[in-house]
């Protein structure tokens, strides 16, 4: 069996495209709206030949897994060229990787942001992260978008 699920999360952001694709890049401003980051900590940045911005964090989640609430830290890197589409690579213990695709496209006022994750992961938790990772960015997006449209210190 496939040790790979992608997932498509589509939502509409009260705003425009770059004001929403830089408050996405901030990686500490998710903190506020992804139910599962307590913590997020800025670990390096570099600038690639093409003008891509690559950034690199320490993420902390904190989630119940079958009666249990836990805590884990991994890494995420966001790689952003200046204009277009963002890549997102977190890569999580045991042999967990979430590779994502985020674009930002005007929409009347507003912006529709599309995440195509593609998620590598053992078997015995494949669905698992799978599904936790739909909802959570699910979530996110809908709080994202509760945020832009209060204005509220952004």
């Amino acid at each position: 069996m496939s040790r790979i699920v992608s997932r498509v999360i589509t939502a509409t952001i009260p705003g425009r495209p770059a004001a929403v694709r830089a408050w996405y890049l901030d990686l500490t401003n998710l903190r506020r709206v992804h139910p599962l980051i307590v913590a997020v900590r800025q670990v390096g940045t570099a600038l690639a030949a093409d003008g891509t911005a690559i950034t690199d964090y320490l993420v902390t989640d904190r989630m119940v897994v079958a009666g249990l609430r836990i805590r884990f830290t991994y890494r995420v890197q966001i790689s952003a060229p200046p204009e277009g589409p963002i890549a997102t690579l977190a890569r999580q213990a045991p042999r967990i990787r979430l590779v994502g695709q985020v674009t930002f496209t005007p929409t009347g006022d507003a912006t529709t942001i599309q995440e195509t994750l593609t998620i590598h992961a053992p078997w015995p938790l494949r669905r698992l992260v799978a599904t936790e990772a739909e909802q959570a960015h699910s979530r996110m997006f809908a709080a994202m978008a509760a945020l832009f449209a209060t204005g509220a210190d952004l």
